[in-house]
């Protein structure tokens, strides 16, 4: 009797782990898959009340196994686990979980992980030796998931050079498509959006969906969507650290650019305006012209060398003012100023 309740809070703790394993996999996700950059939202999230229920039913789980007392105890630290599954389950997020094909492999593998450890507990210290190593990976999920990433490096990255380089194949089958990149803090989707509606009476546009503004987001959109009776291809293109604005300039090589502002957004990886700035205009793809907004605080504290010329094309009755800057020091050739 003792053995077949100790399978069933087993199967409870097991269903525990699957939920919450796919709770974190939707933050890893959120973060990019990137280890460093959970581990930074793991630090400031880690301490709720959730994690010492989860703790607490460790705990008493060991005690009744080491103490030898009766086990139908079981029954808190299963209800806990419970308890757990179903606050997980309703709990509301605005970014859901995508099950993509990436998310699948990480999932299945971190699983793989798990069931090994309790598999080998099982056959070497019994059932309740697998039941305890079942809460403690419980607990363990946010360990595990970034082993599973390491593990998976190598196959992820050779599955991206395949994508990218099909991307890149796509849009050398379409030579007179016009590439607008643009970029910025905030105001990208917006911007975005705008443009197209914009240039749609007269070209055939296409835009980077919804927030597709990482470089497999781009990639996925040239893939899926991009047609040989498209004419312009409006790329959003984010920055989450140095490095993924040059990644995405690499790949689509935009003729125009825009960037929307520049302020302390995403200081937790950029540290300083100026650091998020940089990545923002050092593109590495040369563009003919690159609009900005002269406005922002960090564009006229920047040290960009240049030399500016006064363009009369807005009518004299708008406050605008367009300010034509010829770069001396950056891949960018020529870059618009508009401040009012």
């Amino acid at each position: 009797m003792e053995t077949v309740l100790t399978i069933v809070f087993l199967a409870v703790a097991a269903v525990w782990v699957c939920v919450k394993l796919g709770y974190e996999l939707q933050m890893f996700q959120q973060n990019s898959y990137r280890n460093e950059r959970y581990f930074k939202w793991l630090g400031k999230n880690y301490a709720s009340i959730d994690r010492v229920v989860e703790l607490a039913a460790l705990v008493a789980i060991a005690i009744i196994w080491f103490t030898g007392i009766n086990k139908w105890w079981l029954m808190l630290p299963s209800l806990m686990q419970l308890l757990l599954t179903i606050k997980t389950l309703t709990r509301k997020s605005k970014v859901k979980l995508k099950f993509t094909s990436r998310a699948k492999r990480l999932y299945f593998t971190s699983l793989a992980i798990i069931v090994i450890g309790v598999v080998a507990n099982v056959i070497y210290t019994g059932m309740m030796g697998g039941l305890l190593t079942t809460a403690a990976n419980g607990i363990l999920t946010c360990i595990i998931l970034p082993i599973a990433n390491i593990i998976l490096k190598p196959v992820e990255r050779h599955i991206n050079n395949w994508y990218i380089n099909d991307a890149k194949r796509i849009l050398k089958e379409h030579p007179g498509l016009i590439i607008v990149g643009i970029t910025g803090s905030y105001g990208k989707t917006s911007t975005k959006h705008f443009l197209e509606t914009i240039l749609s009476q007269k070209y055939n546009v296409l835009m980077t969906p919804g927030s597709f503004n990482t470089t497999m987001g781009v990639v996925r959109t040239i893939r899926e969507y991009l047609k040989p009776t498209h004419e312009v291809f409006i790329c959003e293109m984010g920055a989450k650290q140095i490095g993924d604005i040059k990644e995405i300039c690499d790949l689509v090589h935009p003729k125009y650019g825009i960037l929307t502002s520049v302020a302390e957004q995403h200081l937790d990886t950029f540290k300083t305006s100026r650091t998020s700035a940089r990545p923002n205009l050092n593109s590495s793809t040369p563009c003919r012209r690159t609009v900005a907004h002269s406005s922002t605080p960090i564009m006229k504290s920047s040290k960009i060398p240049t030399t500016a010329r006064r363009l009369n094309t807005i009518p004299r009755r708008t406050r605008l003012r367009i300010t034509m800057l010829t770069c001396k020091n950056l891949p960018i050739r020529r870059m618009a100023l508009i401040s009012e």
